[in-house]
């Protein structure tokens, strides 16, 4: 059945994006291999001052303040886009 190999090819995704996203955020053992070189989190700020800032505590997996349905909602989007730098690297 095609829509049972789509929800495989979708559910197969997710799990590759978060393990990106685990790696990037040092929750992965830094694999190498799970993170492209197009991302990054760069040179700026460091991972801490990050989740101080938005309330993650990223061992427990767990957020303050609503987070995740702040940034699932596309609300995040809406107000961090207008303030981005000049250069889009930023707000």
């Amino acid at each position: 059945d095609s829509n049972s190999h789509s929800n495989v090819c979708i559910g197969n995704a997710k799990k590759k994006s978060r393990k990106r996203l685990y790696s990037l955020i040092g929750l992965n053992n830094n694999d190498e291999d799970a993170i492209p070189h197009e991302y990054g989190l760069g040179t700026v700020r460091d991972t801490a001052k990050f989740f101080t800032l938005y309330g993650i505590h990223a061992s427990e997996r767990v957020t303050e303040h609503r987070l995740c349905e702040f940034v699932t909602t596309g609300n995040m989007h809406d107000e961090f886009v207008p303030q981005m730098r000049h250069d889009g690297m930023g707000i």
